[in-house]
């Protein structure tokens, strides 16, 4: 179904909606026995135009003329002169199709005649990338009125535009002698847990770090023995708290830590109940860094609609797992947009402690820019 996504969003564009689904197999061998079964989709689309205010202005011009084509006409055939009535028509006709050829080039309307050459290839490089459509559309602009004013190349004017958008990532850094807390939250079924134990991995082999973990999710209690496996390999200290009131108790037991780990629960972001929960988690313990954890592997309007519910979080980085099962980059840099937040850690499975690495700005925009 992730391929299927992925092709029906780079025929039809991100506003394509899946109709109906189903398995089937191709006839091959013995009345098809052995055959493969493959993922039948129908999608389909409502074709819209988006008139723009120059759009609308040429519309207009073109009625004003043929209302002045019909005055014209009305009075002429008043006099006597059919003659001069036959070259006011085709004046007035020439002037319509002027004008309607203009409405028809709108940059609006088509990127081939909005675009010079070179930006109009990197344009649909960026699609055959999966970078969301106005995604690409809005850095393809800013980098066309670069190109002609500044006489710059194209595609490095395009990967400055990219590494712009994509921000420097924010990591955990241990700072000496200070306890940072650090925690995760987001939507069930993300693989947050997972996560936070390959962070405390990280930590813990990679840069030494003393670390303690704290779980808030108490409804999931194959979790937290799942969570305390892994924190007796580390060697580690793990407590759970019930409900926020108890967090700065929790934390001050671990007050000689370097850094601690908080787990939270996964509910749907729209939950106020939720949110207000998580509010209270971060003002109660005075939480350092907060990182939000999202699916690649969800659809962009999920996405940023669970970014608008995160709103109340003044400050937060992005975790973004299950890239595996969503390998185009180009999801990378519509969450970039859309949040306005950096990119810190991606999750490329479920290998623990293997699967987790650092966001590389400039292996991202190689990515979503290299030739298909």
């Amino acid at each position: 179904m992730a391929e299927a996504m992925r092709i029906i969003k780079a025929e039809l564009g991100p506003d394509a909606v899946i109709m109906s689904s189903r398995q089937v197999k191709k006839r091959k061998g013995f009345l098809g026995l052995f055959s493969k079964k493959e993922l039948e989709v129908l999608a389909g689309y409502e074709e819209t135009v988006q008139f723009t205010p120059q759009m609308r202005a040429a519309q207009e011009a073109i009625s004003n003329v043929q209302a002045a084509a019909e005055q014209r006409a009305q009075k002429a055939a008043a006099g006597p002169s059919n003659e001069k009535l036959g070259q006011s028509i085709d004046e007035i006709r020439g002037l319509v199709e002027r004008l309607t050829e203009r409405v028809a080039s709108s940059p609006e309307q088509s990127p081939d005649r909005r675009y010079s050459r070179d930006v109009l290839e990197i344009y649909h490089r960026l699609l055959s990338h999966d970078v969301e459509e106005s995604t690409a559309q809005a850095i393809c602009t800013q980098a066309e009125d670069i190109v002609i004013t500044r006489k710059a190349d194209a595609e490095d004017v395009v990967r400055n535009i990219v590494l712009d958008s994509l921000g420097r990532p924010h990591l955990i850094e241990p700072v000496k002698y200070q306890r940072k807390t650090v925690m995760l939250v987001g939507p069930t079924g993300v693989g947050k847990t997972t996560t936070l134990i390959k962070l405390a991995y990280m930590l813990v082999y990679q840069k030494n770090v003393n670390i303690g973990v704290i779980n808030t999710d108490s409804f999931r209690v194959a979790a937290q023995e799942h969570m305390k496996s892994y924190c007796d390999i580390l060697r580690t200290d793990m407590l759970t708290v019930y409900k926020p009131e108890e967090i700065a108790e929790a934390l001050d037991a671990f007050r000689n830590k370097d850094v601690v780990l908080i787990d939270t629960a996964g509910k749907v972001s729209d939950d106020e109940e939720y949110r207000q929960e998580i509010a209270k988690l971060v003002e109660m313990g005075n939480i350092d860094e907060v990182f939000i954890t999202l699916s690649a592997s969800t659809s962009e309007r999920v996405l940023e609609r669970i970014i608008s519910n995160y709103s109340f979080l003044k400050q937060y980085s992005i975790i973004l797992t299950k890239t595996d099962e969503a390998p185009a980059p180009g999801i990378l840099l519509y969450l970039s947009r859309v949040s306005g937040k950096p990119l810190s850690y991606l999750t490329t499975g479920q290998t623990v402690p293997d699967d987790l690495i650092e966001v590389n700005p400039e292996r991202i925009a190689d990515d979503i820019l290299v030739h298909v």
